[in-house]
């Protein structure tokens, strides 16, 4: 047997835009895996894949990886002591998709196609955190400072057509009986200069009803982000659960039946939400 790991992009709403990477034949020996990322010159680890237990196979979904651009992902395997073993094959990938979709890292499900206005991102800053110091008797300043920041500031301008979808959208943010993370992932085509997958902070969303007066669904999202460091990526709302397994058959006989391999049960996610 020869280890193989297979990226294959889906492009359909179920929840959203995704690539599933699976890892075959991997080696008796390994016990954990952590599976990372390589986009736009960044190195990502892939959320629900960051110390995985392991047995011959693993697959994960990434819901976060970005639009029209080359992606590679490769693991790093460990033994059971947390040994390195060394990394897997590099699968290459490409997610061909034209349009924006935000959800929150920690809530794939309830992710949504927005529209995202020509108008966002065209004033991008990334300062330098530090101070300037004008030592005596010197006209120069020196100055004292520590890496360059993630964008800030950068003003996203979108848009949602129904009332359900706005529900969403401000659902990911928090409400005034759930809290939540205000963090968005935010994946765009190359529309606008920010990340294709742009972890966005937001603190203040602005909504503005456009016709709502006129018993119409258009609100319009004016958003002034900060790039921010997403959820710890160990961290998974799972999008297919043993409850969603249990629903599609009556007896465990059909479902030992419908499978050959406890993988092939993981990976099958049209199953997925119909345990809810």
């Amino acid at each position: 047997m020869t280890l193989t790991v297979t990226a294959t992009a889906r492009t359909d709403a179920a929840p959203c835009p995704r690539v599933e990477v699976l890892i075959d034949d991997l080696d008796e020996d390994v016990a954990t895996i952590t599976l990372y990322r390589v986009a736009e010159g960044r190195t990502w680890r892939a959320r629900g894949a960051v110390s995985a237990s392991v047995s011959t196979g693993f697959q994960v979904v990434d819901v976060e990886a970005p639009f029209q651009t080359e992606m590679q992902y490769r693991a790093e395997m460990f033994d059971v002591d947390g040994i390195s073993l060394g990394y897997t094959p590099t699968a290459t990938v490409t997610l061909d998709v034209a349009t924006t979709w935000v959800h929150n890292p920690l809530d794939p499900w309830n992710a949504v196609e927005i529209d995202l206005a020509d108008s966002s991102g065209k004033a991008l800053t990334r300062p330098v955190n530090g101070q300037r110091y004008y030592p005596e008797q010197r006209p120069l300043a020196v100055f004292i400072t520590g890496r360059r920041l993630g964008l800030q500031g950068v003003e996203l301008f979108m848009s949602t057509d129904s009332a359900s979808i706005a529900t969403k959208f401000e659902s990911m943010i928090g409400g005034y009986e759930n809290q939540s993370v205000p963090v968005l992932c935010v994946r765009t085509p190359p529309l606008i200069d920010i990340p294709r997958t742009f972890f966005a902070g937001v603190l203040s969303p602005k909504a503005v009803p456009v016709n709502v007066h006129l018993g119409g669904t258009l609100r319009r999202w004016e958003l002034v982000a900060d790039e921010a460091e997403p959820p710890f990526p160990g961290i998974i709302v799972p999008l297919l659960t043993r409850d969603d397994i249990d629903a599609a058959f009556d007896t465990r006989d059909e479902m030992d039946a419908a499978y050959a391999t406890r993988l092939d049960i993981d990976r099958d996610f049209s199953k997925a939400g119909g345990g809810e």
